[in-house]
């Protein structure tokens, strides 16, 4: 992927924190500044067999007197890789799709369905988010395979930067997509 976005793209950066254990990580999702924070992700384990849930918030203003605001979730089941996204108040699944390559997919409340899916025939390959019916892409993910680096890219099409919605499905599914990759690692690693 690109360092740079092109002249019709926006460059996100995701900065995954160190694993806190029970307490779970911090996922900031920082503007093409990589200062500025535009989401805020929290992980947690619930006590119960240690399921996974991600709560992603957009930050106040600083200096107002706002809090941050709650976008969704993410909800991993233990013995699949379907992931239960929440955004506002729709719940919209992600699943697996095909076993070769690496493809979620699932149906966006502004655009239909749409699969996050690999690149190139290598696994090191990152991932676009693609409109099934047409073919547009929507988003592309650096490679979550590369290495262990702490931070990851998401460039945004222009048509999705003019519809919050959509960007915050985008976001919120590209996360879900790194955290379930880092988990079929780490289980990979286990056994």
């Amino acid at each position: 992927m690109k360092n740079q976005s092109t002249p019709s793209s926006r460059l996100l950066h995701i900065s995954i924190g160190d694993d806190g254990g029970h307490r779970g990580r911090r996922i900031l999702v920082l503007d093409g500044d990589k200062k500025t924070p535009i989401y805020i992700v929290d992980s947690k384990r619930s006590a119960f067999l240690t399921r996974l849930s991600l709560t992603i918030h957009r930050p106040a203003t600083p200096g107002s007197r706002q809090h941050d605001t709650l976008i969704g979730s993410a909800k991993f089941h233990l013995w699949t890789r379907r992931v239960d996204l929440q955004i506002g108040s729709s719940a919209i699944p992600m699943k697996t799709k095909g076993f070769v390559r690496r493809s979620m997919t699932f149906r966006s409340s502004s655009v239909g369905d749409v699969t996050w899916q690999q690149e190139g025939l290598f696994r090191r390959s990152g991932l676009r988010l693609v409109v099934d019916a047409g073919g547009t892409v929507l988003a592309r993910l650096e490679s979550t395979s590369l290495s262990r680096r702490k931070t990851r890219t998401l460039e945004i099409s222009d048509a999705v930067r003019s519809a919050p919605d959509v960007l915050d499905e985008v976001v919120i599914s590209g996360i879900a997509v790194v955290e379930a990759e880092r988990r079929r690692k780490k289980n990979a690693e286990a056994g």
